[in-house]
């Protein structure tokens, strides 16, 4: 891309690594060190439009271009919009896609403004386009013929059917709720959080990726503390607490999630420039955040529910879920239930941003004060436990407060789990040199990667898995 300061959306060779990010070597490298963590590595790539160095731009004036738009068909125009019917514009799209999968070995890509990657338009671009449907399901296929689980990411943010349609080839698509997250994150209304889930949405189960913020809105923490109620605002314990109520109805809720980095420290620099367009400037890397105690127990928070989400993927993949109390609201006490067979976690939040304690109240059949364990709480939430009612379970919450409460029979939690170990499963499960090794008689089996990935047998590529063998998880290396 064009000079040093850019995020690289202003692409104009779709098969060179940019000078400001280093050499090739040391991109395989990160992706190989990534790899042996267990973590996979997607690369965003914008595919609607370029920069004025590409050849294909240059070679010809714009009014007489084979290859560009001289006025773009869609309403989302950046810089010099590509002609995605000209074959040979496709042809390249395929073949950067490969380079990248196999020069260095990504494991896929989120495309950006795919409401600009088209062939044809009638009328407004937010409406339903059959031909982005058909765009983006050959680039699927382009990625999976080479990587047969290769990730796709679709920034399309349109409508059900079209979305639904991509989610239905294996595609993701984006889901932003910065929206609601910010009012949120201030004390305003409006701040239904329920989206988070894909079904609220009108989505297909497990299609989208939800977010609460990302580089194109203001970090949550700046605008909590820039404009956010005064009890927020001028308290950062609050402020820290109702950061992790976020992050609560965030990661308990159904489907998969992105965290835009620093969020979890409560970063609260300014992202945006005087005039409100986005500031690309290189940010401060907030690691001494970790230095305050209440953005280290924010940080902590999420850690703990990360933990839970990849150690329980049965859990929260095939798992019944159902929220009490989401509305546009600040005074009515919100609970999230999951449940999966005798396995169940459920979260406790009161949005009230001031005032006193609140008893949130939830029916159950399964979590018990007898059999609960604490996942992660506010670092205001001083009972410390769950109470039994004639119906189920409650916990005291205070204002900005939140507590996660699981099964002692969950996965992730040091003392009911350890690697290797399989509960009370009749079958020993271990892991061997590129497969998992079951020993005993068993009904069902699931494996799951550490992103949540179902896996298709036993024999998978070296690293962490949890088998789970009727009902029973276990954490387990293959080499």
């Amino acid at each position: 891309f064009n000079g040093n300061n850019s995020w690289g959306y202003n692409t104009n060779f779709y098969m060179a690594l940019d000078k400001a990010y280093g050499s090739p070597d040391d991109l395989r490298a990160f992706v190989n060190e990534a790899h042996q963590l267990g973590m996979a590595v997607v690369l965003d790539i914008v595919f609607n439009q370029s920069d004025g160095l590409h050849p294909w731009y240059q070679m010809y004036d714009i009014s007489a271009n084979p290859f560009y738009n001289a006025t773009a068909p869609h309403s989302y125009s950046v810089l010099n919009d590509w002609k995605q019917e000209n074959p040979l514009v496709q042809q390249q799209w395929k073949d950067a896609l490969q380079f990248w999968m196999t020069s260095y070995n990504v494991d896929g890509f989120r495309f950006d403004l795919v409401k600009g990657l088209g062939t044809s338009y009638s009328g407004s671009t937010d409406g339903y386009n059959k031909s982005r449907v058909e765009v983006m399901t050959r680039l699927h296929k382009h990625i999976t013929d080479i990587k047969a689980d290769g990730i796709h990411i679709n920034e399309n943010l349109a409508g059900m059917q079209e979305e639904n349609e991509m989610a239905a080839d294996g595609q993701l698509n984006w889901n932003n709720q910065s929206g609601n997250s910010l009012n949120y994150a201030k004390g305003s209304t409006s701040n239904n959080l329920v989206y988070y889930d894909d079904e609220k949405c009108s989505r297909t189960k497990n299609s989208l990726i939800s977010y609460a913020e990302s580089h194109d809105e203001q970090r949550l923490a700046y605008e909590a503390v820039t404009s956010g109620a005064s009890a927020i605002k001028n308290n950062e314990p609050n402020m820290c607490n109702r950061l992790g109520q976020i992050a609560v109805q965030l990661l308990m809720s159904a489907g998969s999630k992105m965290i835009w980095q620093f969020g979890e420290l409560a970063d609260n620099q300014n992202n945006k420039n005087s005039d409100g367009s986005n500031n690309t400037d290189a940010k401060k890397v907030v690691w001494d955040n970790l230095n305050n105690a209440n953005k280290k127990h924010l940080h902590d928070t999420y850690q703990a529910l990360c933990n839970f989400r990849t150690s329980n993927p049965d859990l929260f993949i095939n798992g019944t879920v159902t929220y009490t109390g989401f509305t546009n609201s600040n005074s009515q006490p919100r609970i999230i239930r999951f449940t999966n067979g005798d396995q169940e976690v459920m979260a406790f939040i009161n949005p009230a941003y001031s005032g006193t304690a609140k008893t949130v109240a939830a029916a159950s059949t399964v979590l018990k004060a007898s059999n609960s364990q604490l996942i992660c709480a506010s670092a205001n939430f001083t009972a410390g436990k769950l109470n039994d009612t004639t119906t189920g379970v409650s916990a005291s919450v205070p204002a900005n407060g939140y507590a996660v409460f699981a099964t002692l029979n969950t996965a992730g939690v040091d003392d009911i789990i350890a690697d290797g170990g399989n509960g009370t499963a009749a079958a020993i499960v271990t892991g061997g040199y590129g497969e998992i090794i079951i020993t005993g008689e068993y009904n069902t089996v699931s494996v799951y990667n550490m992103q949540g990935a179902l896996q298709s047998s036993l024999r998978v590529v070296p690293g962490l898995y949890i088998v789970t063998v009727d009902g029973h998880a276990t954490k387990v290396l293959v080499k």
